[in-house]
């Protein structure tokens, strides 16, 4: 291998250190999207194994709950999905440069194809995730509503109430 040649393959592993970091950061962003997607799975299930309420107040208030777990499953799951695919379209952009160098391809515009899938992909992905954050803060409220005092006038050595 000539000096020249080292210099090739130095610049082509440059060039792949982008879709490696995007590999790298959206698989801790996985993690935590698989952790909330089990949570919302498990809370279903136990809440699902319940004996059914007596009163119709307390069947409605799970059905509803149930409902939302249900949904934020499938927003998460979807989201997961999105994070996949964005890391396959990094993996393949990183392994086109190596073709490119290789094989004497001419894959530029595919690289930038796959390159702007990945980072749409991620974007949805990331806006699904905060949708399910979203839903969250709103199932929450539906269980703690009773407890909530208007915002700002939470007493003093509770904070401002401003979120």
């Amino acid at each position: 291998m000539t000096l020249a040649d080292f210099e090739e393959v130095a610049r082509i592993l440059q060039m792949s250190l982008s879709p490696v970091a995007l590999i790298s950061g959206v698989g801790l962003l996985l993690i935590s999207m698989n952790s909330r997607i089990g949570r919302a799975i498990d809370r279903a299930r136990a809440l699902s194994d319940e004996p059914e309420p007596a009163d119709d107040v307390m069947r409605r208030a799970r059905v509803v709950q149930i409902r939302i777990l249900y949904c934020r499953a499938v927003i998460l799951r979807r989201s997961i999905t999105l994070a996949v695919l964005s890391i396959l379209c990094a993996a393949v952009v990183a392994l086109c440069f190596f073709t490119m160098y290789y094989a004497g391809l001419r894959l530029q515009e595919v690289v930038v194809i796959l390159w702007g899938l990945a980072i749409i992909c991620l974007v949805a992905s990331l806006g699904l995730f905060i949708y399910d954050v979203t839903l969250t803060l709103r199932a929450l409220r539906l269980n703690v509503e009773k407890h909530l005092a208007p915002c700002g006038s939470i007493s003093p050595d509770l904070g401002s109430g401003r979120d």
